[in-house]
């Protein structure tokens, strides 16, 4: 497939390039979104180390138990992330390449 630069389908306000760029935001937002998720747990992980020697071991159960919060609360919002943002944005890019497909052979 050859399509100009120029066509109204590749770069247009709604052309290919508009849902490719889209996806591409919103796949850097999940990535985001994911490192932030990581760094909590790491901060939990050291809440517990931490706190673990000084509590008698109450500081690694509430650790534990804000990592198991945290890794429920962190599991659901990306997946509702990838369910209503990631694939939407991922199906208007195959509409857009499936148009551009058939006007430009």
């Amino acid at each position: 497939m050859l399509a100009r630069a120029d066509d109204p389908n590749f770069s247009g306000p709604m052309g290919f390039t508009h849902f490719l760029a889209s996806l591409r935001g919103t796949e850097d937002a999940l990535i985001d979104q994911l490192g932030e998720m990581t760094l909590s747990y790491l901060g939990l992980i050291a809440l517990a180390v931490a706190g673990c020697f000084e509590t008698a071991g109450i500081g690694c159960i509430v650790a534990g138990a804000l990592a198991i919060a945290g890794l429920f609360h962190g599991g659901i919002s990306a997946f509702l992330t990838i369910l209503f943002r990631v694939l939407p944005d991922v199906f208007d890019v195959v509409d857009a390449f499936h148009f551009l497909d058939l006007h430009c052979p």
